[in-house]
């Protein structure tokens, strides 16, 4: 694998005063020496560097042909179609601007022209790239503007699974509101946001052969944390993509997201070959199927062995499943009575599930054995969740979980996984269910002493 340059539209109609933009064309002045210094580390190691220049027509394309272009945003699919046309062919707008053109023909760049705002969509590039051995990358992309052409070509490239950075400072846009908004939908979605001054020689050849795996995940979240555990087990390097559920919209409910899982939710695995696989538990045999080693399942031949760990492995969701209700203590009207029997009936069904876990861990150092294992991977965070929450294990008489806990969480693969600031306990929502726990006991009580006594013998 190697790098690929790619440097979009330095075109008059862009970047020049006398082009379409005219008073708001994209200056090329902060631009150039910085492409120049990137171009320079291309051409010594041989690296392709790519110039795309655009030609749009006076034609659009109509809705029946842009049905089949993969795209979040349904104008990045198209073609320039406003009143105002730029890069007409065989116009000076369409003609790379005179510096640009000098530092094209100084360093080789291989020009392909397109006619939509992807790169890819309609040309060669896919294939010129393969044809290269770039394998998948990575692919990093400069030029104008941030938010069509640079922002399609990159998501196209994302889709056709090359790993992709944006290089923020050699990328122009018509403001700066719109130049940060494409940059962050790159940086939460899609690759790397990077300076030209990080990529020194030794960044460029570490990336060119770092595995290109990408793991998007929620801190916190129970199923992101299971993977997490796993993929560090398995020693698998990956590239984590965060999204944040506390937001208004949910970074989870964005097209962009949605386009890579529908369903939108964390976590999604997306594998070197470009196999996404969503469901945490889905992920984990996937992971425990295709990176066999080091093992987290007992070999078929042990057939007790692999039915255990498989039982385990399953059962855990039972507890993920009783404590859902405990979390109704983060809404502000919690103390309503409805919610405190919700939570009250959480709690009992939690501490009645836990018993199960405290009498497997009685025999086995681990949930399935002496041997850290994939239901471990799908348990571990169910009970580190809990004492994060306030849960006292060692007062609730589980002192086989207690040891269990503390065994894990000081393995590495724990510390790798743990949610991002949860090195202290959390909101104790535990303290408020001792106390609704103790109401309703006190409630109870003077119930029962309000019962009338029968005069029947």
């Amino acid at each position: 694998m190697s790098p690929v340059l790619v440097i979009i539209d330095l075109q008059n109609d862009f970047v020049s005063p006398d082009g379409r933009l005219n008073k708001k064309h994209i200056s090329l002045e902060p631009l150039l020496p910085k492409l120049r210094s990137i171009c320079t580390t291309f051409k010594d190691r041989n690296w392709p560097i790519i110039a795309i220049k655009s030609e749009y027509g006076t034609d659009s394309k109509d809705d029946a042909e842009l049905e089949h272009l993969d795209t979040t945003e349904p104008h990045l699919a198209g073609t320039h179609a406003g009143k105002r046309k730029f890069c007409t062919p065989g116009t000076h707008g369409a003609e790379f601007h005179p510096d640009a053109q000098a530092l094209f023909e100084e360093f080789d760049a291989t020009v392909i022209t397109k006619t939509m705002y992807s790169s890819f969509t309609g040309t060669l590039l896919h294939s010129h790239l393969q044809a290269h051995q770039v394998g998948d990358g990575p692919i990093y992309f400069t030029g104008v503007t941030a938010n069509n052409c640079v922002l399609a070509s990159l998501t196209s490239a994302f889709q056709l699974g090359y790993n992709v950075t944006a290089i923020e400072d050699c990328i122009g846009a018509t403001s700066a509101d719109l130049k940060s908004g494409a940059l962050r939908k790159v940086r939460t979605y899609y690759g790397n946001v990077v300076p030209s001054s990080e990529l020194t020689l030794e960044v460029l050849k570490k990336e060119s052969t770092k595995p290109h795996r990408i793991l998007y995940w929620v801190s916190g979240s129970i199923p992101s944390w299971r993977v997490m555990l796993a993929l560090s087990l398995k020693n698998l390097e990956y590239t984590p993509k965060r999204l944040h559920v506390m937001t208004t919209p949910k970074e989870t409910r964005a097209d962009e997201f949605l386009a890579i899982n529908p369903r939108g939710k964390t976590p999604t695995l997306i594998d070197l070959d470009g196999t996404v696989v969503i469901e945490s538990m889905a992920i984990l045999q996937y992971l425990d199927t295709y990176y066999p080693i080091p093992p987290l399942t007992p070999s078929k031949e042990l057939k007790a062995e692999n039915a255990l760990t498989l039982q385990r492995f399953h059962e855990t969701e039972n507890l993920h499943n009783v404590f859902e209700d405990i979390e109704l203590l983060f809404l502000k009207d919690w103390s309503k009575l409805h919610y405190k029997e919700r939570i009250h009936d959480a709690y009992l069904n939690t501490i009645h599930e836990l018993k199960f876990w405290e009498s497997y861990l009685g025999k086995t150092k681990f949930v399935a054995g002496d041997e850290m294992s994939l239901a471990d991977c799908a348990f571990y965070p169910n009970v580190a969740y809990l004492i994060h929450r306030g849960l006292d294990l060692q007062k609730e008489g589980f002192k086989n979980l207690r040891r269990y806990a503390d065994t894990v969480g000081e393995m590495r693969c724990a510390r790798d996984a743990l949610p991002a600031k949860w090195e202290n306990r959390g909101k104790n929502l535990f303290m408020k269910i001792h106390q609704i726990v103790e109401e309703k006991a006190a409630d109870d009580g003077a119930a029962g002493s309000n019962v009338p006594v029968s005069d029947e013998v």
